[in-house]
Formats: structure tokens, C-alpha cells, sequence
């Protein structure tokens, strides 16, 4: 470490943030109680690199078990913990305990006392709102996962997903846009009509900002398709409704029906002035197809719609170098480094570094949890800073930058530019 990097850290403590992307639970009453501090910090992305060095299934099953003695199921899953420690998420966890209650590392010698720790906060009236204050988060972007925008605006700022508009799952999910919208689905038109009442219900409610999720599940290449190619890929869903009440009706919507929803959507969003958030590179979990989610399969969506602005998350990695050249090039490109910093904490400082090289300052958004339990947004921001100070210093220290210039970096990618791209916080004071 240089004395730059105390400098820009200490600077960074005080920095503003505003989080561009969450999944947390809207309202503090919706946070689970039922849980522990083992159960709850395994139950999203270090459960995946716990399965990739060989944890099997059973003992994950077992380290959910709350009811079950805690110090009983780390030994379980202590061989396969130490394996992964070093990994980004399992870093993570460690400063998640550091920051929050003041232990070095998750251990067999900590965990209980760790645990009882956690176990004092569950019941804190308005946690949630006091640990974004802790750590200056202005608003945390929430994904809820569905087109109903009910969060505490207190805490978050609504964004809208619109995956199940474009490929719904089971007969059931038409059925609940049908009861949402009014509209009975008896065509591709009411279909459309439908989904756009409820994304018009959405932004009046507040939302910020459309979010596709669809690349687990589908290639982003998202090509034109006309009316009549998109009805008819999509009229054999109907065939579902002639299932008996018991079976769930799986329907499968066809590409062109996707694509056209897509566009149409998309269309919406432009005319709107909102912001699309576009899920790149890794996907959560193990075995999945990650070439779906390469950020260059985009390219024809942000010739088409170049009043639209694209956030694209997670720096697109392992794309990362495309990812930038994309920014680069078209104006209505963001780079977005929410989960960036726990995936690879290492790629993710150099490739700031590039960052700073090769796009305009306003295309970069510094931080987005993207957890589902609220604990480990605080790990998560303390980890981003670090990177950001680390990347920042060693430019400082190499001439590249002075620590003015990085001061006014680390402030605009923290705060003034997803400020201004979403149109909230303190955008339109800024001069």
C-alpha cells in the first residue's frame, strides 16, 4: 500500500453512494427471522463455489438446517469453507464480519459467538434503513423480480423486470398478468396490450428503470421479428389451457414471439426515458451456458434504440474487454460493476485501471450488492472500496493521475453518475 491508497480510502468512507442493483426483501418486516448467521450467509453465492470444490447436496441441505446446532454443521462443511475462503464470495463473508461485528474471520472458534451477534440484530426495528445510513447508501436500485414496484421508498428506488413479459413460464403466470392487467389473454395482441398496462403501472408507481434477466435462460441476441412471425410462435401456449386443473401447464413461448416482446418492451422503455439493465456475463449458480450472456450479442439493440440507455451489469465478465469497447463506442452504453467486486476482486481493480483509459468517466457505475440478505451489502460495498482505492492509488502513484483527479472519479462512479443516469439523489443539484 501507498500513502495515496490511506488517502483515498479514508476520502471513500465518506463518499455518497447510491447501489444500483439489490434483491433484498422491500420492507424490513419481510426479512427472515427464522434463520442464523450460517444459514443466512450461505444461502446465495458462496453456496456455489461450496459446491464447486465438492460439497454435496445432502450437506448443503444440512447447513440450511437452523434447527440443528451450528457449531455441528460448520464441521461438516468446514474442509470444503477453507478451500474456498480466498474466493471472492469467500471473502465476502469474512468482511462482512469484520465490518458489522467486529471478527477477523469465520471459524470453528468464532462461529458461535458470531452467530449470537447476529441473532441480536434480526429483531432491530429499521436495520435495513440504518445500515444504509452507516455506510452513506443514499438508495439501493431493487430488483424485485416482478413488474409490481412495492418497496420502501425509504430505502430503495423500484426497478421493474420484465422477463416474465417476454417468456413466461406456466399458463399461471399469464393468468396472474391477466388478473394484474384486466385484460383476458385470447391473442398475441391482448398479450401485448396487457404487459403494456402493467409496465405504464409501473413506472407511474415509481420505477426507474426496466431490468432482462433472460440470459440464464436464452441467447441475448434478440433479433426483429414481424407481428405475424411473433403470433404465430406464440399461439401454441394456448394449448396449455387444455390441460386438466391439476397439471402446472408449462408453456414455452417461441423466439420470435420473445424477440418481438422484447423490441416492443423495449420501445416502451425509450419513449419513457428510463434506463435498461441488462444482466451480462457469469450467471449465478453452477453449469450454465455463459456465451448466452456475452454482452456483444447486444449490439443491435443499442444501434436501434439510441435514445435508450443500456446498464450493463456486472461488467459483463468474464467479457470485460468487450464490455468497455461497447461503452466506448456508443453513448448510450453504461458499464455497471454491481457484483463485479465479489466474483473477481482482482479483475475488477485492473479492469477499472482500463476503465479509466479508454471510456469517458460518466459511463461507469462503481457498486451494486446484488444480495438477497441485507448483512452482506455492507461486506460487499467495504470490498468495492477497497478496489476502487487500490486502482486508484496505483494510478495516482504512478503519474497517470493526481489525487484530486481520483477524488473526483471515485465520487462520480459512487454517486453523480448513477445519480444522474436514473435521475435521482441529488442529480439535478449537481452543477
Amino acid at each position: 500500500m501507498n500513502k495515496f491508497h490511506d488517502q483515498l480510502r479514508e476520502y471513500l468512507e465518506g463518499v455518497r453512494v447510491i447501489d444500483t442493483h439489490e434483491h433484498l426483501p422491500g420492507f424490513e418486516q419481510l426479512r427472515s427471522r427464522e434463520t442464523d448467521l450460517l444459514a443466512e450467509y450461505t444461502s446465495q453465492y458462496f453456496r456455489y463455489d461450496l459446491a464447486s470444490a465438492g460439497l454435496s447436496d445432502q450437506d448443503y441441505l444440512l447447513l440450511q438446517d437452523s434447527s440443528l446446532p451450528i457449531l455441528d454443521r460448520w464441521k461438516a462443511v468446514e474442509p470444503y469453507w477453507e478451500l474456498c475462503r480466498l474466493t471472492g464470495y469467500g471473502r465476502h463473508l469474512d468482511v462482512t464480519v469484520q465490518a458489522l461485528y467486529s471478527i477477523d474471520r469465520i471459524d470453528s472458534s468464532t462461529i458461535e459467538e458470531l452467530d449470537a451477534r447476529f441473532k441480536r440484530q434480526l429483531d432491530r426495528e429499521g436495520y435495513t434503513r440504518e445500515l444504509l445510513d452507516r455506510y452513506h447508501i443514499e438508495t439501493c436500485l431493487l430488483d424485485t423480480g416482478d413488474y409490481l414496484i412495492d418497496c420502501d421508498p425509504a430505502c430503495f428506488t423500484g426497478v421493474c423486470r420484465v422477463d416474465t413479459f417476454i417468456s413466461p413460464q406456466s399458463w399461471e403466470e399469464i393468468r396472474r398478468i391477466e388478473s394484474a392487467s384486466g385484460i383476458r389473454i385470447c391473442s398475441f395482441g391482448d398479450w401485448k396490450e396487457a404487459c403494456s398496462i402493467l409496465l405504464d403501472r409501473a413506472v407511474r408507481e415509481g420505477a426507474k428503470a426496466f431490468k432482462l434477466g433472460l440470459a440464464y435462460r436464452r441467447s441475448l441476441c434478440f433479433e426483429r421479428a414481424s407481428l405475424h412471425e411473433a403470433e404465430a410462435a406464440f399461439n401454441p401456449v394456448f394449448a396449455a389451457k387444455r390441460y386438466p386443473d391439476w397439471n402446472p401447464k408449462y408453456i414455452m413461448f417461441g423466439e420470435a414471439a420473445q424477440d418481438h416482446m422484447l423490441h416492443h418492451i423495449m420501445g416502451l422503455a425509450n419513449r419513457r426515458g428510463l434506463v435498461f439493465q441488462i444482466h451480462t456475463g457469469l450467471q449465478a449458480g453452477n453449469s450454465n451456458e455463459v456465451r448466452n450472456a456475452d454482452p456483444r450479442l447486444l449490439t443491435n439493440l443499442f444501434c436501434e434504440y439510441p435514445d435508450l440507455s443500456f446498464d450493463l451489469f456486472h461488467i459483463g465478465y468474464p467479457y470485460q474487454g468487450y464490455t468497455a469497447v461497447l461503452a466506448k463506442t456508443f453513448p448510450n452504453v453504461y458499464i455497471d460493476m454491481c457484483w463485479a467486486h465479489i466474483i473477481a476482486p482482482e479483475a475488477s481493480r485492473r479492469f477499472l485501471k482500463e476503465l479509466i483509459d479508454t471510456v469517458p468517466v460518466n459511463k461507469v457505475m462503481a457498486f451494486g450488492g446484488d444480495v438477497s440478505r441485507i448483512d452482506l451489502v455492507a461486506g460487499h460495498l467495504r470490498i468495492a472500496k477497497e478496489n476502487i482505492a487500490s486502482a486508484l492509488s496505483e494510478m495516482v502513484s504512478r503519474g497517470k493521475l493526481d489525487i484530486s483527479q481520483a477524488e473526483f472519479i471515485a465520487e462520480r462512479i459512487f454517486y453523480r453518475n448513477p445519480s444522474e443516469l436514473f435521475s435521482i439523489g441529488k442529480a439535478n443539484s449537481f452543477p
